[in-house]
């Protein structure tokens, strides 16, 4: 499988804007000119994914922050058998290649406690 995961041939508009992103899965970065990738992620359908990320606040913090993409081809689709496992092998493989700042700290505004397993994360939800 070979996807172009360079953020410079990456589509890019600014992050205000994230609702024009497409409907279909791939990967992304959060960044600026400064420092083009401070976040990278994953999602099954990119524009949903940034409606409502939980790291939003963080990114909307960004000054004049821009989302990179690259969405997976119709072609690549077809070969691939488990989306969401070839969707974190690109991130994984972008994280550790790009080393972005925000992926390293923890999520705003959740709950964290120490466990025997480390740090984990509880998201409390109010049901009316």
């Amino acid at each position: 499988m070979k996807l172009n995961l360079n953020y410079k041939e990456m589509p890019v508009f600014p992050y205000l804007q994230r609702k024009e992103l497409p409907t279909k899965p791939g990967i992304y970065y959060i960044g600026n000119s400064v420092s083009p990738v401070m976040y990278i992620g994953l999602s099954r359908n990119l524009k949903s994914r940034h409606i409502s990320h939980h790291r939003q606040g963080q990114f909307e913090g960004i000054e004049n922050a821009m989302i990179r993409y690259r969405v997976l081809t119709e072609d690549l689709l077809a070969t691939i058998s488990d989306l969401t496992e070839t969707l974190r092998r690109l991130e994984k493989q972008a994280i550790n290649y790009y080393k972005p700042p925000i992926n390293n700290t923890p999520i705003p505004n959740q709950s964290k406690f120490t466990t025997v397993h480390g740090q984990t994360f509880i998201l409390f939800l109010t049901v009316d």
